[in-house]
């Protein structure tokens, strides 16, 4: 099944980027999980980052405009049957991962 299988890692915002590695593939299936989140990554420092306080207009361009771009390209695909998008923790807010007392919180390894 792995051979049906095709990651592009891309920026969503350039759509000559994926719209290039896609070309030549018989599409019929799109998952799409491409987003910002304010879930931390790193540092102690990013911790309490709110990446959508911070810079609000890049997490549209990004979260919706860039999900648009995809699913005008997606529409023109003649052997599309699904187009599947997904959340992430990030709707949890205050109460999703890595966020104290949260359900999903990370342990230290």
């Amino acid at each position: 099944m792995a051979h049906r299988l095709t990651l592009v890692i891309a920026d969503l915002m350039q759509p000559e980027q994926w719209h290039t590695a896609l070309k030549d593939h018989d599409i019929t299936h799109i998952a799409h999980g491409a987003t910002v989140t304010p879930i931390s990554r790193g540092s102690v420092a990013e911790q309490h980052s709110e990446p959508e306080a911070q810079d609000p207009r890049r997490i549209i361009e990004i979260n919706t405009m860039g999900t648009v771009a995809l699913l005008e390209w997606a529409r023109t695909l003649p052997d599309l049957r699904r187009f599947i998008t997904v959340s992430t923790g990030g709707v949890y807010k205050e109460h999703g991962p890595d966020r104290p007392a949260s359900p999903f919180q990370r342990t230290a390894m």
